[in-house]
């Protein structure tokens, strides 16, 4: 959409903006930074981190794993006053992220990677996404087993959408897999195209299962021990009250899902998301 040079904005610019902000809220206020990969550029990162740190902020930010895989920016980070990053995880499956370009994303270099944020009391959301060709109907398990074990403090999971105009939308059109024209279902929670390895009702149903059993209270309860713990050994105080919030946010939007898979067939979506 933007094209493939990186713009940015220069430090100073950034720093006024936020000030200025602050000045007209007549407070300080939780940042969120909304560049896609705030650590692309390291050394851009780096200046941003530094002027921030004065401010005494907190901020969320968003990135990937090869970026933030540096412990002494993180570090950074966090003296800047990065409380949470959001990485984009996409999918637990290797062929995909290698069909994707992004087999830089394994298991091993991403539990070190939110390990190493767990350590300066940056807490973590993972972005996911379900749908693609090369998902089987057991990738659901194999990714609500995998966020559990890499320790993610929130994490969304998302449906695959071919916006009209892209690409994914030509093939998938071509192959006559488009099931709803509707744009106003195109919104990654709707699914508006016909799976390669189980059924629409499958992809939805099964999304849900794992989305709710994330947010269940107990699961809630011990992320929120954990964080605390963490919060203790570092000698560094995490918002639980924040963290409880999103957790609780999350919960009620996992739990108002049901009847979004095709408007007017409540039936069948209660059947799905019990599946």
């Amino acid at each position: 959409m933007w094209g493939t040079a990186l713009r940015q904005r220069p430090v100073e610019e950034v720093i006024a903006e936020i000030e200025a902000d602050f000045a007209a809220a007549g407070r300080k206020k939780h940042l969120l930074i909304k560049d896609d990969n705030i650590a692309i550029d390291q050394g851009y990162a780096r200046e941003l981190f530094q002027a921030l740190e004065p401010l005494k902020v907190k901020f969320w930010a968003q990135g990937n794993v090869k970026a933030f895989d540096d412990p002494e920016l993180l570090r950074a980070a966090a003296r800047a006053g990065c409380s949470f990053i959001t990485l984009g995880l996409e999918t637990v499956n290797q062929q995909v992220l290698q069909r994707l370009r992004k087999n830089f994303k394994d298991e091993e270099r991403t539990q070190r990677v939110i390990e190493e944020m767990h350590r300066n009391n940056i807490s973590v959301l993972g972005s996911f996404v379900f749908g693609m060709d090369e998902d089987d109907a057991g990738c659901f398990d194999r990714t609500s087993d995998f966020a559990r074990r890499v320790d993610l403090d929130i994490v969304i999971y998302n449906l695959l959408c071919p916006f009209p105009g892209t690409e994914l939308y030509h093939t998938l059109s071509a192959a006559d897999r488009i099931l709803d024209r509707d744009w106003d279902h195109y919104d990654i929670e709707h699914v508006v195209f016909e799976p390669k390895q189980m059924s629409a009702e499958t992809l939805y149903g099964e999304r849900l299962r794992i989305y709710r059993s994330f947010y269940t209270f107990p699961a809630i309860a011990r992320r929120l021990f954990r964080t605390l713990i963490r919060s203790f050994r570092s000698g560094r105080y995490v918002p639980l009250r924040y963290h409880l919030m999103l957790n609780l946010m999350f919960r009620a939007i996992a739990r108002g899902y049901g009847s979004v898979y095709q408007d007017g067939d409540s039936d069948r979506d209660e059947e799905s998301a019990t599946a």
